[in-house]
């Protein structure tokens, strides 16, 4: 399981594309599971495609 940093989760926030600020979803512990969620997956695909 790749480690995720906080840039990766900004990466994440931003291909979500939402209007809500990225201190508030990493305030609320739901939406906080999506962007991790979220982070893990889009890492895994960087490392897989050596990015």
């Amino acid at each position: 399981m790749p480690i995720l940093h906080k840039e990766d989760i900004k990466i994440a926030w931003q291909w979500l594309k939402v209007t809500t600020s990225y201190q508030s979803m990493i305030a609320n512990p739901a939406q906080k599971a999506i962007l991790y969620a979220i982070a893990k997956k889009l890492k895994k695909e960087r490392l897989k495609n050596g990015i």
